[in-house]
């Protein structure tokens, strides 16, 4: 079953210094996270991200279970990226004993976290994986979806009108199950998608909430 994570303020230890790994420690840092990597060698750019905040580079042997078992101890997510199955196989081990979310990028049947490639779109966040099969394919399916969504100017309006109505909902009622009847009602209803369509955001708005207040109070 997919979650999203997000990783902000999180610990995240990446096993591996070179390309892979370091693709992946910048964009977990660009999102917050606070990282550590063990490698007997490190990029330029990793040495370069080093002297800011939240990057630790710490040189060892990928080998050596003790610094393996106390790096796993603190990470929240562990990231195996290195291109030696020994050293990848040992840090999996550990991980999976220490119950820590694992990330083996280097065999995605055995991985409990995928990163997908990610788009955004009309507030919309889209993510696809292949699983590892290819992410030349992932990367063209990703921008034909994007641009799918791009041709609709009716949603961002529809999620705009949308939130709205959640957001004010929930500060009229606590009960989920009458708020997700209320969506229902609301986004199904003809009139509420032709204010839609025609671009009449506020409109719409304010016939969602005449809709809502009208079906909240017929259940009283």
């Amino acid at each position: 079953m997919p979650f999203y994570i997000e990783v902000n303020d999180r610990n995240v230890l990446l096993v591996g210094g070179g390309e892979e790994a370091t693709r992946r420690a910048i964009r977990l840092l660009r999102v917050g996270a606070s990282v550590k990597v063990l490698s007997k060698q490190f990029s330029q750019e990793l040495e370069q991200e080093a002297k800011g905040e939240h990057l630790e580079l710490i040189k060892g042997d990928a080998k050596d279970g003790d610094l393996l078992k106390q790096l796993i101890a603190w990470c929240d997510l562990l990231i195996i990226a290195t291109n030696d199955k020994d050293a990848n196989d040992l840090a999996y081990r550990i991980g999976r004993r220490l119950k820590k979310l694992v990330n083996l990028t280097t065999d995605a049947e055995k991985t409990d976290v995928v990163v997908p490639f990610e788009a955004k779109v009309h507030g919309l966040r889209i993510t696809v994986t292949s699983e590892g099969k290819s992410g030349f394919v992932v990367r063209d399916a990703l921008n034909k979806i994007v641009e799918l969504l791009k041709e609709d100017e009716n949603l961002p309006l529809l999620l705009d009108s949308m939130y709205h109505l959640k957001k004010e909902l929930k500060k009229i009622t606590k009960d989920a199950r009458k708020r997700i009847k209320v969506y229902k009602t609301v986004y199904q209803d003809p009139f509420f998608r032709e204010l839609i369509h025609e671009g009449r955001l506020e409109e719409s708005k304010k016939y969602a909430m005449d809709i809502a207040l009208r079906r909240l109070q017929g259940e009283h």
